[in-house]
């Protein structure tokens, strides 16, 4: 079921929304279009937190993980329009959305992206970058990195981490999750 629409219309009247399942880019662009453009500067929310186990995709892919490009792009879509949606949500101090695979070979490398008092960390690409200082010009990455850090791979393709991958990344770009799917495509 396609729940991002409901999601949306209760959001203008809350002031903290968490919520942790499966959500596109879809809710964001509905967040936008719900939003009376006279109420944009007096909305109480400050805080919105989405935990993602999956975003809704044609067909409704049950695919995710690192792994998994379209997953990867879906998610880089769901955060583009959510730091696009920053310009409606001027109020919003917090914005977080996280994926977490407990099977991960690298569960630091899990996905996120947030934003906190116009300090960023973790997903981040051009279109993303476009996003933000079109929509929060004020806001800017802690660091930009363009990878994860001393990465190799095993003989049966299983992760092994290097000395920069033992601390959570503050920037992910979202390029280099392609390495994930080239070594379980060899496999």
């Amino acid at each position: 079921m396609h729940i991002c629409l409901q999601l949306a219309q209760a959001l203008p009247q809350l002031e903290s929304f968490t919520y942790s399942g499966r959500i596109c880019h879809q809710f964001f662009q509905d967040v936008g279009r719900l939003v009376d453009p006279d109420r944009r500067g007096n909305m109480k929310l400050k805080s919105l937190d989405l935990t993602v186990k999956n975003c809704c995709r044609p067909g409704f892919v049950d695919g995710s993980g690192i792994n998994d490009p379209a997953f990867i792009a879906a998610l880089e879509s769901l955060v583009v329009a959510g730091v696009s949606s920053l310009n409606h949500l001027k109020s919003l101090t917090l914005l977080r959305i996280r994926f977490i695979d407990l099977e991960s070979p690298m569960p630091l490398l899990n996905p996120f992206f947030q934003i906190k008092d116009n300090f960023c960390t973790g997903l981040w690409s051009d279109k993303i970058l476009i996003a933000l200082a079109t929509a929060r010009p004020a806001a800017s990455f802690v660091e930009l990195s363009d990878d994860f850090g001393g990465i190799s791979y095993d003989k049966e393709g299983k992760v092994v981490p290097g000395e920069k991958t033992r601390t959570r990344p503050l920037s992910m770009k979202v390029s280099s999750y392609e390495a994930f799917s080239t070594v379980i495509a060899i496999n």
